[in-house]
Formats: structure tokens, C-alpha cells, sequence
């Protein structure tokens, strides 16, 4: 059976100017697979991602992005069979790294493509929060207000 992957697009994660699509089609250019783009809008509408990826009928879903881009689109996934793949495009990329995916996008995609996978408990918070890294209170958390609340990227941090 082909492969049908949809990439999840957060243009807005990170620091990057990549052209994601054009670079991604060149890669698959001779692969037997079809592919499917979904853009992030700003502000995200959830609602309209899940269902963009329920009619995409992919077999692989694709976050490219953060952290909050592959949370995002694990929560739209969650109980079914769709494999969740992951291009590092954030501004830290703590999940990516600790899958030890790497940042190269292109090696990114050999293991996207070639299927490396692995179970993934995760935590569900108030009924709302999906948590698949890490939950944070404290510092890290006020990191995380911080830049939700402005324009602040990075490991800065303003205690308020």
C-alpha cells in the first residue's frame, strides 16, 4: 500500500526561512508516496486541523514545527492508527532531540520515510492539555507565558 503523508506546517515555529514544501516534495521526488500540505493558520483553529487530517486519510501525519506544533498535532491524532512524524523546526526542539530525530531535515525524513517507530504513553491534563515531552510549573513555564504573551523566542527568562 502507498504511503500518504500529510505535513503539518507551522510557518511561524522557529527561526527559519525554509521553503518546507518545495524542500519536502524533492526529497519523495522518486518515492512512491503522495503527499498532502496542511499550513498552520495564525491563530491556529483546531478544529479545522483535525478536520483536514480526518479527510486527508494519511497514513503518516507530519509536524513541522516545535514542540507545541508536534502536541498539537499528536492531540488531532490521538486513538487512531495515523503514525505521528516529527521535521525539528522550533526554536528548541526538545522532543525531536530527546527521539534523537535529527535537525537536518533531510535525515529528518529518511527516518519519516523509512519508519522508525516507537510507542508513546501520554498524560492528559484538565481534559484539555496533551502532554508528550514534558509538563512544566516554575521557570520553564514562565518561559513558555513569556512567549505566548509576546514576541519572546529563546531561553530568556522575566520573572514577573
Amino acid at each position: 500500500m502507498q504511503d500518504k503523508i500529510l505535513f503539518v506546517v507551522n510557518e511561524s515555529s522557529g527561526e527559519n526561512n525554509n521553503d518546507w514544501q518545495t524542500d519536502i516534495e524533492s526529497y519523495f521526488k522518486e518515492k512512491d508516496v503522495t503527499l498532502d500540505f496542511y499550513y498552520l493558520p495564525d491563530p491556529v483553529d483546531c478544529d479545522s486541523l483535525d478536520q483536514y487530517i480526518k479527510s486527508a486519510k494519511a497514513t503518516k501525519v507530519v509536524a513541522v514545527g516545535g514542540d507545541g506544533t508536534i502536541s498539537l498535532v499528536a492531540k488531532s491524532i490521538k486513538g487512531t492508527d495515523i503514525i505521528l512524524g516529527i521535521v525539528p523546526a522550533g526554536s528548541a526542539n526538545g522532543m525531536a532531540k530527546e527521539l534523537m530525530i535529527p535537525a537536518k531535515l533531510e535525515e529528518a525524513l529518511q527516518i519519516i520515510e523509512s519508519g522508525r517507530q516507537t510507542s508513546m504513553d501520554t498524560i492528559l491534563l484538565n481534559n484539555k492539555h496533551l502532554c508528550l515531552h514534558l509538563s512544566d510549573v516554575g521557570i520553564n513555564a514562565q518561559l513558555i507565558k513569556n512567549f505566548e504573551d509576546g514576541d519572546t523566542r529563546g531561553k530568556s527568562v522575566i520573572l514577573k
